[in-house]
């Protein structure tokens, strides 16, 4: 899938365990077909990117966060972290998706004119976390991108 030959058999001389949790944390299918390579175990790149997604989660508000932004009090409903996207529903049902840095200039801005609702206790990183936002670059890139995404995801 990742246009390698099988890395058991060629080059990988150690094959260290491969949890489904590293899938869950990558938000990729949890369906075998799709996240297994050929030799039937769960591929190995999963290990090599898991870092990578981490740190670029992190730069993003929690999914149930609720945010004071521009427009008053937003839930963060999901991240895209492959474009940089924050999708919100504001407390009157309505939806939005708004880039990253776009969001964290609207959350600073709310916080700093004395907007209610306190946004600056989250993480370094986090809108309003006092963080640089920087977590070591991008995600890495494959072929397509084969999160789940969506509303239902649970903590």
């Amino acid at each position: 899938r990742c246009g390698r030959e099988l890395c058991c058999s060629t080059w990988l001389r150690e094959l260290k365990p491969v949890s489904l949790q590293l899938a869950k944390d990558q938000r990729l299918s949890l369906n075998p077909a799709q996240i297994s390579g050929c030799c039937g175990r769960l591929m190995c790149c999963l290990t090599y990117e898991h870092d990578a997604y981490v740190a670029a989660r992190k730069r993003f508000p929690r999914e149930g966060r609720t945010l004071q932004t521009s427009l008053g009090r937003e839930k963060v409903i999901g991240v895209d972290i492959w474009r940089e996207r924050v999708t919100l529903r504001h407390e009157d049902g309505s939806r939005r998706t708004i880039a990253l840095a776009d969001l964290k200039q609207e959350v600073t801005e709310g916080t700093e004119a004395g907007a209610p609702g306190r946004t600056g206790a989250g993480r370094a990183g986090e809108p309003g976390g006092g963080g640089s936002g920087a977590a070591g670059g991008q995600p890495p890139r494959r072929g397509t991108p084969r999160h789940r995404g969506g509303e239902g995801r649970r903590s």
